[in-house]
């Protein structure tokens, strides 16, 4: 992602399948955790070796899966979001 505000719904969506997410500062705005979680690079040289890290590593791939799918969950499934709300409220 080069542009956008906000939290980015692909990310989001990525995250909860478990399909590894590499992303450029843009794409990480609006989840403060994201950094820490997932790659984050601006440059797209880094970037690309991020992502051929990824596909080279089967272990790397399914340890980032992993974690990335239980922090969707944790932060954005239906239960954490009515969580969220009702907090919210009282």
């Amino acid at each position: 992602l080069r542009f956008g505000a906000g939290v980015k719904g692909k990310v989001v969506e990525a995250l909860s399948f478990g399909l590894p997410v590499v992303t450029t500062p843009v794409g990480a705005q609006g989840i403060a955790e994201l950094p820490g979680l997932v790659p984050v690079h601006d440059d797209p040289v880094a970037l690309a070796a991020a992502l051929a890290v990824l596909l080279r590593d089967d272990e790397r791939w399914m340890a980032q899966s992993a974690a990335q799918s239980d922090f969707a969950t944790t932060r954005f499934s239906r239960a954490a979001m009515q969580n969220s709300a009702l907090k919210s409220l009282t």
